[in-house]
């Protein structure tokens, strides 16, 4: 699993399509294998660079790099964690073997040690290049993971939703951007990631129990979001892009420039900025639900013979409207409501934000240090520090609404140690990681806060030690961790609660990789995980606008503690490339929230009453993804995958379990310029009919749907390293109404109708 093939934004007609379907196509790709110099075996994960562009080597060490791309000179630059960094010259490349040489005494490679590690053999997941990223302006996390095989999301309405791995999401699935624990989903899982994912140049998704490297609440997986790589020694590059969306009439602006005026100093600058009016279904608008959002990354680094210094800012602020719709006066109004599925009365377009709203502002700083030593190995400390402001803004009385109901500031502060060393076929790891939290509710709101302030501090240490051989790769590990936890609050009768509580456990895993040919790969994986409580589980209390629901928690939860099998086998050639995983997980204690049958009045309305309660549960699925490339320009992909998840001792559904889904592709390369091409999508996603009732709002699931999707793109070269890249894509291309599962606002209305986009960007 390396390079996950996915040609961006491309749309156009659908009877074009089939009819240059039909034509032929000659060769247009160098093909770029590279093995091991002392073995001659194959050396999957390399990253290749050429200009702007970004390739991954596949399980048989091979990469197609157009022909297009190296128009203008400029040189190929291969680099591998371990290996000698090489360039080629492009008028030298064609068709080619490269032999790279393990590292001893050249230190050229830390750049690629320090910012991006590919993701072990021994590891089940995928990788998403920044090629694949910056084909739109304005793709939230969430979007682009949707790319990968296993992973869906779940919804709080027309915004941004969460992502989900093998049937896991929310505190499970940790999120890791430059080395840094993302913090903010601490209050509340439906407040979404809020991540920039157009600003990353390399996205990782582990599936497995990740526990012993990177710490609790990795049950379901680990994403890992890295920054570009910094351009030492390279000539000032840079973007300037627009993007116009029709459903929601939305409007955004790109920024990236990057260089390097020392040979050993570099620094990038990247800002975006989007702005929307309410969206629509298919057939009618969902009232306040436009948004604002601006992002801004400041990277700046310094690198030297044995070792290298970076610091990371980052600014995110986003402001969203509140469906009008899952905001309701009464309880039989409410019931109403959810029985019908979709609004009575919509007003007309705006793109103002009224009341209710919410509003969030993360603040990430990160400090980055490297030093190597041929005989001592490889010490990296890495320090950071967030600040996220949560406010939220509800109907209120007496021209109360303009003051936040809800007003959180969570403080983070984090520090982690690594060191790590290979000799021969060995390699050694240890860690440790130190993670203190402060979460305080700002007073004079004139409502309980929906959590209890509270100071929580964790820290972990870990070994790992692996070994590698030709056909072979065997890794173990485990880790300790220890968290306190100290919560205080007011409840809504002005009686204290909270309290201490302390959590200590050990995990760890095994692993192995083996090529049973050189294009047939074996990878198993067992591990431990755990999960302690976090806040809003043990003690909400309030209202989750977004979602519409009524929340409370339960400070008799205990921690959940996760065993997971994971094994995929892989096959890879120059024209097709399938894989196959399958997964078990047991879970003792896990946490999920279900509708108890009541409701709850508060001054803006009635709600749904949900509680957060715990079962032991079983979670089990398949996923699949081929990848078929018909001729030099045309290319096909499916992936698809089914997860199962119950109750171990009744037998019960867990709630909001994806149901099966299929997604097709179909690209075709046009002999145009210098990358143009066009694609047709079709995306399958069944009813679920594996769901409990009784731990819904409505007994039944919403009907299968299908959704299909039309792309072009095409990349004009201009003067010298200059060139423009147009976009146009078409979602939901028949405009069809539908319910996803997931979507927490399906008990109000539909899902977003077409949408259609266009995108200009300047490179220079």
């Amino acid at each position: 699993m390396t390079h996950i093939p996915y040609d961006g934004v491309r749309c156009t007609l659908f009877g074009t399509l089939l009819t240059l379907l039909t034509l032929s196509a000659a060769a247009q790709s160098w093909r770029v294998t590279v093995l091991d110099a002392e073995d001659r075996q194959p050396l999957p994960c390399v990253i290749l660079r050429l200009g702007r562009h970004t390739y991954l080597t596949d399980g048989a060490g091979l990469a197609l790099v157009p022909t297009d791309a190296g128009q203008g000179g400029g040189r190929l630059v291969g680099s591998f964690v371990g290996y000698e960094p090489f360039s080629i010259p492009v008028e030298s490349l064609r068709d080619t073997t490269i032999y790279m040489r393990p590292a001893r005494e050249v230190l050229d490679a830390v750049e690629v040690v320090a910012q991006r590690t590919p993701k072990a053999q021994t590891m089940v997941g995928d990788v998403i290049t920044s090629d694949d990223l910056h084909r739109t302006i304005r793709q939230d996390l969430t979007d682009a993971l949707t790319m990968v095989k296993g992973v869906s999301s779940i919804s709080t309405g027309s915004g941004e939703g969460v992502p989900v791995i093998h049937g896991l999401s929310g505190n499970r699935i940790l999120i890791i951007r430059n080395g840094v624990r993302q913090e903010a989903q601490q209050w509340n899982v439906d407040f979404g990631t809020r991540l920039h994912a157009g600003h990353a140049g390399m996205i990782t998704v582990l599936k497995g129990a990740e526990s012993v490297r990177y710490g609790s609440d990795a049950l379901g997986g680990v994403i890992i979001i890295d920054s570009p790589l910094l351009p030492y020694g390279e000539q000032t590059t840079g973007r300037i892009g627009t993007e116009y969306g029709s459903n929601g009439r939305s409007l955004g602006a790109d920024f990236a420039l990057a260089g390097s005026p020392l040979s050993s100093v570099a620094y990038r600058i990247q800002a975006a900025y989007a702005t929307a009016g309410d969206r629509s279904t298919a057939k009618y608008l969902l009232n306040n639900t436009g948004a604002r959002s601006g992002d801004l990354d400041l990277s700046l680094g310094w690198r030297g013979e044995r070792g290298l210094v970076e610091l990371f800012y980052n600014l995110s602020d986003h402001d969203e409207g509140i469906y009008f719709g899952a905001q309701l006066g009464s309880e039989d109004l409410l019931r109403e409501r959810i029985k019908l599925g979709r609004p009575v009365e919509t007003s007309p377009f705006s793109r103002s934000i009224a009341f209710p709203r919410h509003r969030s502002i993360h603040h990430n700083l990160r400090l980055r240090g490297e030093y190597r030593s041929d005989h001592l190995g490889t010490l990296a400390l890495c320090l950071a520090y967030q600040r996220d402001r949560q406010r939220e803004y509800h109907f209120r009385r007496m021209d109360r609404s303009s003051i936040p109901s809800v007003s959180l500031t969570l403080d983070n502060a984090q520090g982690d140690l690594t060191w790590s060393k290979s000799y021969g076929p060995w390699s050694s790891e240890v860690g440790s990681g130190v993670t203190y939290s402060n979460n305080y509710s700002q007073p004079g709101t004139g409502v309980v806060p929906l959590i209890p302030n509270y100071v929580r501090l964790s820290g972990g240490l870990y070994g790992v030690q692996k070994y590698q051989t030709e056909r072979l790769a065997l890794e173990a590990g485990s880790r300790i961790d220890a968290l306190y936890l100290n919560a205080q609050g007011i409840d809504l009768y002005s009686r204290p609660y909270g309290g201490e509580r302390r959590y200590l456990n050990l995990t760890a895993m095994a692993a192995a990789h083996y090529h049973l040919l050189p294009s047939l790969a074996l990878t198993t994986q067992l591990g431990s995980a755990w999960r302690a409580p976090h806040v809003a589980e043990l003690w909400s209390e309030g209202l989750d606008a977004a979602g519409g629901l009524y929340l409370k928690g339960d400070d008799t939860l205990g921690s959940e503690r996760a065993l997971k099998w994971i094994a995929a086998i892989d096959y890879s050639s120059s024209a097709l490339r399938a894989s196959v995983e399958g997964y078990l997980q047991w879970i003792g204690g896990y946490i999920y929230k279900a509708p108890t049958g009541d409701f709850f009045s508060v001054l803006s309305g009635s709600y749904p009453l949900f509680r957060y309660r715990s079962t032991s549960a079983f979670l089990r699925g398949v996923d699949a993804e081929v990848h078929w490339s018909v001729t030099d320009r045309i290319s096909y992909r499916v992936l698809g995958g089914i997860v199962l998840g119950n109750e171990r001792s009744t037998g019960r559904y867990l709630p909001f379990i994806p149901p099966f889904r299929l997604t097709q592709t179909l690209d075709v390369k046009l002999p145009l310029w210098r990358e143009t091409t066009i694609g047709l999508s079709h995306k399958y996603v069944a009813k679920q009919r594996r769901f409990d009732p009784d731990q819904d709002l409505i007994p039944y699931a919403p009907p299968a749907y299908h959704l299909l999707g039309l792309e072009a793109g095409t990349m004009i070269p201009l003067t010298g390293e200059q060139s423009l890249s147009i976009a146009l894509s078409v979602s939901n291309l028949l405009n069809t109404e539908y319910k996803e599962y997931t979507n927490l606002s399906r008990y109000y209305a539909h899902d977003l109708g077409r949408d259609v986009r266009l995108a200009v960007t300047y490179h220079f």
